[in-house]
């Protein structure tokens, strides 16, 4: 049975196209292949998350982008199919551009958009920590543009797990 689901899936048929008088004009090939699967922006990993897509924000702001509405959508519903995942906490890092005292404010204001953002999809605000951690924990030492994007990010780290069977 599975075989033959399968060979109908793979099966191609050719359609000949008609005019409006009845004659051929041309074949046309049709595939009955399955959709491809969406890709994952979301990985539960031993002790974190891992974002496939990076989280953004208006410039000098903690108001998330649309842009980034999917990829949050996909971490409430991984928070939702991984109840062993107790508490989440989101960390707010920005770059090394600025004074410390606004980094360090602009990411907690950040890390905690994410979190009311998840709050507002359905996830116990119990379960989910914010921290913003500024300028402190860059992963790029480098001053330039490339190195500045990379240090403005959201991580989300497994805080407390519990066994799946409990």
């Amino acid at each position: 049975m599975k075989r033959s689901i399968r060979r109908l899936f793979q099966m191609t048929a050719i359609v000949a196209m008609t005019t409006p008088i009845g004659c051929a004009s041309k074949a046309v090939r049709i595939t009955n292949s399955p959709a491809p699967l969406p890709i994952k922006k979301v990985v539960v990993k031993m002790d974190h998350l891992e974002l496939r897509e990076a989280i953004y924000f208006e410039t000098e702001e903690a108001r998330i982008k649309s842009v980034s509405f999917r990829v949050l959508d996909e971490v409430a519903s991984t928070l939702q199919d991984h109840p062993e995942i107790v508490v989440l906490r989101i960390e707010g890092h920005t770059d090394n551009r600025g004074p410390d005292r606004y980094n360090d404010k602009l990411s907690r204001e950040r890390a905690e958009a994410v979190r009311q953002y998840l709050v507002d999809q359905g996830i116990e605000s119990g379960r989910l920590r914010s921290k913003g951690y500024g300028a402190k924990k860059p992963l790029d030492m480098s001053d330039s543009p490339a190195a500045w994007e990379r240090n403005r990010r959201v991580e989300m780290f497994i805080a407390k797990r519990r066994s799946p069977s409990a």
